[in-house]
């Protein structure tokens, strides 16, 4: 009888991350920095560009009137 052996640490991290992987792979890519938006719990979208939670958050907002005085 055969027995999956379940102690090789490096072996289920590897099954985890390559089914992780082909999970981001799924959602949209970030217009901004290319990674997958299902890293994060927020995205925003634009038209057809989608940005993730890291690069929305670091977006500054201001007065367009304030950008050349």
């Amino acid at each position: 009888m055969h027995l999956p052996d379940c102690y090789e640490a490096d072996r289920q991290e590897d099954r985890r991350q390559a089914r992780y992987d082909a999970k981001c792979a799924r959602y949209p890519q970030c217009a901004c920095c290319g990674r997958s938006v299902y890293r994060g719990s927020t995205y925003r979208r634009i038209g057809d560009f989608f940005f993730c939670e890291d690069c929305d958050d670091g977006s500054e907002v201001g007065a367009v009137e304030d950008l050349f005085d």
